[in-house]
């Protein structure tokens, strides 16, 4: 039997993450998004990171992601 926290970590291992980000933000930088990207593909997300040349907001590359990431 595994325990609850491998049932946990199991679980993780198949979690996928998006994550789409402007590269013009000037709310939250790109930097760290990126780091957050990576803390959490050390946790041992599967993380798809997409930036576009925006603001703080979703660019094109980021909605076709989205849209591929959800069918």
């Amino acid at each position: 039997h595994k325990s609850q926290y491998q049932k946990g970590i199991d679980e993780i291992n198949q979690s996928h993450v998006l994550i789409a980000h402007g590269e013009n933000d000037e709310v939250v930088p790109l930097s760290r998004a990126k780091k957050g990207a990576d803390i959490l593909q050390d946790y041992g997300f599967n993380v798809s990171f997409i930036s576009d040349p925006v603001a703080h907001k979703i660019g094109s590359k980021g909605v076709r992601a989205l849209k591929e990431f959800f069918q």
